[in-house]
């Protein structure tokens, strides 16, 4: 696993993470 991939997996997840939480909060 590269660097480059841990990175995008980290955006991924934290993106998710945010959207989740918007989500939660304009409900």
């Amino acid at each position: 696993m590269t660097t480059e991939r841990v990175e995008i997996a980290i955006l991924g997840a934290s993106g998710y993470t945010g959207a989740e939480l918007l989500r939660l909060l304009a409900s």
